[in-house]
């Protein structure tokens, strides 16, 4: 792409995190880069919003690579609401949420304030992506930030890019081990154990903690999934559209507006 972009960047590990920095980088080689995120860990946020409070302080933060940088008291959404609407109003050409520390495949989607942050810009009518490294340890986010400076040229030459928010995760590989691309849909669903155990305090209240055991696939992977994709080494590029509407169901629920109570 020959303009350069005007590109936010946001998460929901922190500004502080290597994924963000490392994505911030790597995109001001060609664009100018404005940064608001949170001032701590938001992972799990999912689309939740606090705008609506009056504490949500924010701080001004350097961010190397980024024109500007704040650090708010909020959830990844939040960020990306004040980004687009208070500090850089009407100048922001493209959202781009991450790097995450950690795979956003199928179901995590649902959890995930990386996916939040960017269905947030997707709402406000600013393109939006999401980009995951897939690993929980891996140090090296180069590959995945190199994966979302290439990626987000053809994103912003798609005409239908206001309707869906592109959501790209990257194998935890060396660039040279990685084979390519592949657009894939959500695999079949994880499934969660999670073991709760109560806690009481001395006066009374109950502390309640989920210990999650590590997630399990009930069944064989789709081909075309974005499961598959990563575990053969490729980057999983999936679109996720603002609308959550199950049209093939709906057809056959119209005969539930005959019921009367």
């Amino acid at each position: 792409m020959e303009n350069k972009l005007r590109i936010l960047v946001a998460n929901d590990d922190g500004i502080d995190a290597p994924g963000l920095k490392a994505l911030v980088k790597r995109l001001s080689i060609d664009h100018e880069v404005y940064v608001c995120a949170p001032d701590g860990e938001r992972s799990s946020m999912s689309h939740a919003v606090t705008y609506w409070r009056l504490d949500n302080e924010a701080q001004k933060r350097n961010v190397e690579g980024a024109k500007e940088a704040w650090a708010v008291h909020g959830t990844p959404a939040d960020c990306v609401f004040y980004g687009l609407s208070l500090f850089w109003k009407g100048k922001i050409d493209l959202v781009v949420s991450g790097i995450n520390q950690g795979e956003n495949l199928n179901a995590d989607a649902a959890y995930s304030g990386t996916i939040g942050a960017a269905m947030e810009g997707l709402m406000l009518g600013v393109p939006s992506m999401a980009v995951s490294l897939c690993s929980f340890t891996a140090k090296d986010f180069e590959p995945a930030a190199i994966a979302a400076a290439k990626l987000l040229n053809a994103y912003m030459q798609d005409e239908n890019r206001l309707s869906y928010v592109c959501s790209i995760n990257v194998p935890a590989v060396s660039c040279e081990q990685i084979k390519g691309v592949r657009v894939t849909q959500f695999d079949h669903f994880k499934t969660y154990t999670n073991k709760s155990i109560d806690m009481i305090h001395q006066d009374g209240r109950i502390l309640l903690h989920c210990q999650q055991d590590p997630p399990a696939y009930p069944r064989e992977p789709k081909a075309d999934g974005d499961r598959y994709a990563v575990e053969q080494g490729y980057i999983s590029v999936t679109p996720i559209g603002k609308d959550a509407v199950h049209h093939d169901i709906l057809a056959h629920m119209y005969s539930w507006n005959d019921f009367s109570l």
